[in-house]
Protein backbone atom coordinates (compact mmCIF):
# COMPACT_ATOMS: atom_id res chain seq x y z
CA UNK A 1 0.00 0.00 0.00
CA UNK A 2 2.98 2.65 0.92
CA UNK A 3 4.36 1.39 -2.02
CA UNK A 4 1.40 2.07 -4.67
CA UNK A 5 1.06 5.82 -2.66
CA UNK A 6 4.28 6.53 -3.17
CA UNK A 7 4.32 5.61 -6.54
CA UNK A 8 1.05 7.89 -7.19
CA UNK A 9 3.30 11.08 -5.63
CA UNK A 10 6.01 10.13 -7.89
CA UNK A 11 3.36 10.18 -10.72
CA UNK A 12 2.10 13.57 -9.37
CA UNK A 13 4.70 15.04 -8.79
CA UNK A 14 6.35 14.61 -11.98
CA UNK A 15 3.09 15.45 -13.89
CA UNK A 16 2.98 19.46 -12.38
CA UNK A 17 6.34 19.99 -13.29
CA UNK A 18 4.70 20.60 -16.88
CA UNK A 19 3.25 23.61 -17.77
CA UNK A 20 1.66 22.09 -20.43
CA UNK A 21 1.91 21.15 -24.21
CA UNK A 22 2.44 23.33 -26.99
CA UNK A 23 2.31 23.00 -30.54
CA UNK A 24 5.34 24.74 -32.37
CA UNK A 25 6.06 25.51 -35.89
CA UNK A 26 7.16 22.01 -36.54
CA UNK A 27 3.46 20.97 -35.28
CA UNK A 28 4.87 18.65 -32.69
CA UNK A 29 3.74 18.77 -29.23
CA UNK A 30 6.00 19.88 -26.79
CA UNK A 31 5.75 19.18 -22.82
CA UNK A 32 7.07 22.33 -21.34
CA UNK A 33 8.64 22.47 -17.56
CA UNK A 34 6.20 24.47 -15.36
CA UNK A 35 9.54 26.40 -14.29
CA UNK A 36 12.48 27.48 -16.34
CA UNK A 37 14.98 29.60 -15.68
CA UNK A 38 17.56 28.65 -18.43
CA UNK A 39 16.52 29.00 -22.13
CA UNK A 40 18.96 28.87 -24.74
CA UNK A 41 17.99 30.38 -28.02
CA UNK A 42 19.11 28.37 -30.98
CA UNK A 43 20.40 31.51 -33.29
CA UNK A 44 20.52 35.48 -33.83
CA UNK A 45 16.78 35.68 -34.20
CA UNK A 46 15.89 33.27 -31.31
CA UNK A 47 18.38 35.25 -28.90
CA UNK A 48 17.09 38.66 -30.17
CA UNK A 49 13.37 37.12 -29.52
CA UNK A 50 14.61 36.52 -25.69
CA UNK A 51 16.58 39.52 -24.84
CA UNK A 52 13.23 41.87 -26.19
CA UNK A 53 10.52 39.28 -23.51
CA UNK A 54 12.95 37.60 -21.10
CA UNK A 55 16.65 38.53 -20.88
CA UNK A 56 17.01 37.09 -17.17
CA UNK A 57 16.42 33.75 -18.60
CA UNK A 58 18.70 33.55 -21.68
CA UNK A 59 21.69 32.03 -21.42
CA UNK A 60 23.60 34.19 -23.98
CA UNK A 61 23.84 35.24 -27.32
CA UNK A 62 24.97 33.15 -30.60
CA UNK A 63 26.95 35.72 -32.23
CA UNK A 64 28.55 38.71 -31.21
CA UNK A 65 26.84 42.18 -30.55
CA UNK A 66 28.03 45.39 -31.71
CA UNK A 67 27.86 48.44 -29.41
CA UNK A 68 25.53 49.35 -31.34
CA UNK A 69 23.10 47.37 -30.75
CA UNK A 70 24.27 47.04 -27.33
CA UNK A 71 23.01 50.54 -26.92
CA UNK A 72 19.25 49.38 -26.79
CA UNK A 73 19.72 46.55 -25.02
CA UNK A 74 19.03 46.29 -21.04
CA UNK A 75 21.78 45.99 -18.96
CA UNK A 76 20.84 42.08 -18.17
CA UNK A 77 21.10 41.24 -21.80
CA UNK A 78 24.55 43.40 -21.77
CA UNK A 79 26.15 41.01 -19.96
CA UNK A 80 25.58 37.98 -21.54
CA UNK A 81 28.20 35.94 -22.83
CA UNK A 82 28.30 34.00 -26.39
CA UNK A 83 27.03 30.43 -26.37
CA UNK A 84 26.97 28.15 -28.76
CA UNK A 85 24.88 28.50 -31.65
CA UNK A 86 22.52 25.55 -32.77
CA UNK A 87 21.71 26.39 -36.13
CA UNK A 88 25.11 26.00 -37.63
CA UNK A 89 26.11 22.43 -39.34
CA UNK A 90 28.60 20.99 -36.00
CA UNK A 91 26.90 18.56 -33.71
CA UNK A 92 26.82 20.10 -30.75
CA UNK A 93 24.63 17.72 -28.39
CA UNK A 94 27.26 17.82 -25.76
CA UNK A 95 27.70 21.35 -25.01
CA UNK A 96 24.09 21.72 -24.85
CA UNK A 97 23.43 19.23 -22.44
CA UNK A 98 26.52 20.82 -20.31
CA UNK A 99 24.44 24.07 -20.64
CA UNK A 100 21.94 22.64 -18.73
CA UNK A 101 19.24 24.71 -20.29
CA UNK A 102 15.08 23.77 -19.63
CA UNK A 103 14.23 25.08 -23.06
CA UNK A 104 16.12 25.54 -26.34
CA UNK A 105 14.41 27.88 -28.45
CA UNK A 106 14.09 28.90 -32.02
CA UNK A 107 12.64 31.60 -34.11
CA UNK A 108 12.65 32.21 -37.89
CA UNK A 109 12.17 30.42 -41.22
CA UNK A 110 10.14 27.29 -40.97
CA UNK A 111 12.12 25.60 -43.99
CA UNK A 112 12.75 21.53 -43.72
CA UNK A 113 16.43 22.40 -42.20
CA UNK A 114 15.52 23.75 -39.23
CA UNK A 115 12.31 21.43 -38.50
CA UNK A 116 14.99 19.07 -38.40
CA UNK A 117 17.33 20.60 -36.70
CA UNK A 118 14.17 21.14 -33.86
CA UNK A 119 13.31 17.32 -33.55
CA UNK A 120 16.71 16.20 -33.94
CA UNK A 121 17.98 18.12 -31.31
CA UNK A 122 15.29 17.29 -28.52
CA UNK A 123 15.82 13.94 -29.32
CA UNK A 124 19.53 14.09 -28.84
CA UNK A 125 19.51 15.96 -25.86
CA UNK A 126 16.11 15.30 -24.38
CA UNK A 127 15.58 19.26 -23.86
CA UNK A 128 12.33 20.66 -25.03
CA UNK A 129 13.10 21.98 -28.17
CA UNK A 130 10.67 24.60 -29.61
CA UNK A 131 10.39 26.32 -32.62
CA UNK A 132 8.14 29.55 -33.60
CA UNK A 133 7.67 31.29 -36.76
CA UNK A 134 9.29 33.85 -37.74
CA UNK A 135 7.27 35.29 -40.40
CA UNK A 136 6.64 39.31 -39.62
CA UNK A 137 2.75 38.44 -39.34
CA UNK A 138 3.28 36.02 -36.66
CA UNK A 139 5.14 38.01 -34.38
CA UNK A 140 2.03 39.12 -32.28
CA UNK A 141 0.68 35.53 -31.78
CA UNK A 142 4.58 34.11 -30.83
CA UNK A 143 5.10 36.82 -28.44
CA UNK A 144 1.89 35.65 -26.51
CA UNK A 145 2.91 32.05 -26.91
CA UNK A 146 6.42 32.44 -25.32
CA UNK A 147 5.14 34.85 -22.83
CA UNK A 148 2.42 32.40 -21.62
CA UNK A 149 5.59 29.78 -21.67
CA UNK A 150 8.11 31.85 -19.73
CA UNK A 151 5.25 33.40 -17.46
CA UNK A 152 5.71 36.76 -18.78
CA UNK A 153 2.21 37.25 -20.08
CA UNK A 154 1.48 40.72 -19.22
CA UNK A 155 5.19 41.88 -20.98
CA UNK A 156 4.62 39.19 -23.96
CA UNK A 157 0.97 41.58 -24.21
CA UNK A 158 2.32 44.76 -24.02
CA UNK A 159 4.96 43.86 -26.83
CA UNK A 160 2.32 41.79 -28.55
CA UNK A 161 -0.19 45.19 -29.11
CA UNK A 162 2.74 47.28 -29.76
CA UNK A 163 3.36 44.78 -33.07
CA UNK A 164 -0.11 44.92 -33.92
CA UNK A 165 -0.43 48.11 -33.61
CA UNK A 166 2.84 48.41 -35.93
CA UNK A 167 1.61 45.93 -38.44
CA UNK A 168 -2.29 47.31 -39.24
CA UNK A 169 -1.27 51.35 -39.32
CA UNK A 170 -1.91 52.53 -42.78
CA UNK A 171 0.35 53.41 -45.29
CA UNK A 172 1.38 54.74 -48.77
CA UNK A 173 1.89 51.93 -50.94
CA UNK A 174 5.37 53.27 -52.04
CA UNK A 175 6.12 55.06 -48.90
CA UNK A 176 9.68 54.40 -46.79
CA UNK A 177 8.78 52.54 -44.08
CA UNK A 178 10.77 54.18 -40.81
CA UNK A 179 11.23 52.47 -37.68
CA UNK A 180 11.90 53.88 -34.15
CA UNK A 181 13.37 51.53 -31.34
CA UNK A 182 13.04 52.73 -27.49
CA UNK A 183 13.04 51.15 -24.72
CA UNK A 184 11.78 51.96 -20.83
CA UNK A 185 14.29 52.40 -17.60
CA UNK A 186 14.22 48.75 -17.33
CA UNK A 187 15.72 48.01 -20.48
CA UNK A 188 12.61 46.59 -22.11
Amino acid sequence: MRRALFGMLLLCWGGAALAGTVVDATGRSIDIPQHITRVLPAGPPAAILLAALAPDLMLGWTSPVSDEARALLSPEAIRLPLVLRLTGRDDVTEKIVALKPDLILDYGTVAPRYIDLAKATQQRTGIPTVLMDGSLAEVPRVLRLLGGILHREEHAETLARFAEALLSSPREPDAKLRIVCARGPDGR
